[in-house]
Formats: structure tokens, sequence, C-alpha cells
């Protein structure tokens, strides 16, 4: 128990100190993917704008993902080496998945929406 606990205070020191010489969050670190994020879905039904709000409380991510099917809840977040998977519930009770990675400003992955269209999106951040 104390090399996991001594584990997590080394994570969470490297963590603070790649912030603080970077001015951006950490990978991993809930803030790199909190935020709005604008772009499409490329899959194989078409192409489709969409729009992303997440948030962060308690450490927990959550948020909005905007379609043109309507308004999706993001219910959960986890990042393992470098990715980010989002876990999505959609209005019909099904959930689908976006797994990418945040470079910069830039948000990009995998879209599975199984059984529904599989593809790839591409965000960013809105020009301030």
């Amino acid at each position: 128990m104390k090399s996991t606990i001594m584990s997590c205070a080394v994570a969470l020191a490297v963590s603070v100190l790649v912030s603080a010489q970077t001015g951006k969050p950490a990978p991993g670190n809930p803030q790199e993917v909190s935020g709005r994020w604008i772009g499409s879905v490329s899959a194989d039904a078409g192409e489709m704008s969409i729009g992303l709000d997440l948030k962060v409380a308690n450490g927990k991510v959550s948020g909005t993902l905007e379609t043109a099917h309507g308004n999706w809840t993001v219910e959960s977040a986890a990042a393992k080496d470098g990715r980010w998977t989002l876990v999505v519930k959609m209005d019909d009770g099904t959930d689908g998945r976006m797994t990418g990675q945040v470079k910069g400003d830039s948000f990009a992955g995998d879209w599975d929406f199984k059984p529904r269209p599989v593809g790839t999106f591409q965000l960013s951040r809105p020009q301030k």
C-alpha cells in the first residue's frame, strides 16, 4: 500500500511540474480535455459537424456532445497511454465511444458508435 501511495504522489508531482513548466496540463490531466471543442466526424455514413463541451468536477470529466441527431451526455472520460476515451450516452440509451489524443488545441481520434457509423473525429478549440 505504501508503494501505491508513493507512486500516486510521484505521478501527481510530475504532472504538476509539467504543467508548471509548459503552462499546459500534463497528458492524462482532466484539464487537458476540459472546455469547448468544435469540429466534425468522418464516418462511413458521411461527415457531420459536432461540438463538445467538457467540464471537470471533483476530478471527473462530464459534459455534452452536440450532434445533428441531438445532444448526448458525456458520462465519463479516462486517459490511458496518452489517449482519452469518452463514454457518450445516446438518446436511445446505448453508449458510444470517442477515443483520441489531445495535441495542443487539437483533439482527434476514433469514433465508435456501433451499430451506428464508425469513423474518426477531428476537433479543435475555438479561437478567442
